[in-house]
């Protein structure tokens, strides 16, 4: 079934060259196509259950290209790896009443009901990234994501989908090949 996805994907995707937002065209090129080299004490760590070396690296590569300052994540593991990858950077994995998000990480969604709360976590400019995004929970949780009023860009590159919300820019949809 997820060999069918992905040709569906393969399909409908592309690469920068079919992207007419500057500010998507800029993520791509700049930050998911980027090749800079990790440093070894950015490293990907083993022990961070249910999120591979590529995903990893493209969260930090995200972390890195937005300059967050608070990010949320769902995994004691994935927080500790953050840390330890020396990025100046709050993590929390309890959402905290009051606080707005640069970025939020999802990796462990196991229902889909009432997730669209999330945004209320968010400011302009924050991103919400789904990881495994082809798998059950997580493809019902995109689906509402994308389909709330408030999203306005939605990139799917299938192993992760990333979400934002920016006032300035219209309602698109994005099908990348990273």
């Amino acid at each position: 079934m997820t060999l069918l996805k992905y040709i569906y994907f393969l399909a409908k995707s592309t690469n920068q060259h079919g992207v007419h937002s500057p500010f998507v065209y800029d993520f791509i090129t700049k930050c998911l196509y980027s090749r800079k080299k990790i440093d070894e004490k950015e490293s990907y760590s083993a022990t961070i259950e249910g999120i591979n070396p590529k995903q990893y690296n493209l969260l930090l590569k995200s972390m890195r290209y937005f300059g967050v300052k608070t990010v949320f994540v769902d995994s004691e593991n994935l927080k500790n790896a953050i840390l330890g990858a020396g990025i100046d950077v709050s993590v929390d994995v309890k959402l905290k009443d009051n606080q707005k998000y640069d970025i939020i990480f999802l990796q462990n969604i196991s229902q889909p009901s009432n997730i669209t709360s999330l945004l209320t976590y968010m400011h302009n400019n924050s991103v919400l990234i789904i990881n495994n995004l082809y798998k059950n929970t997580p493809t019902l949780a995109w689906q509402e994501f994308t389909s709330h009023p408030q999203v306005t860009a939605c990139i799917n590159i299938f192993t992760q989908g990333y979400i934002f919300i920016r006032n300035e820019q219209g309602k698109e949809f994005f099908y990348i090949r990273v």
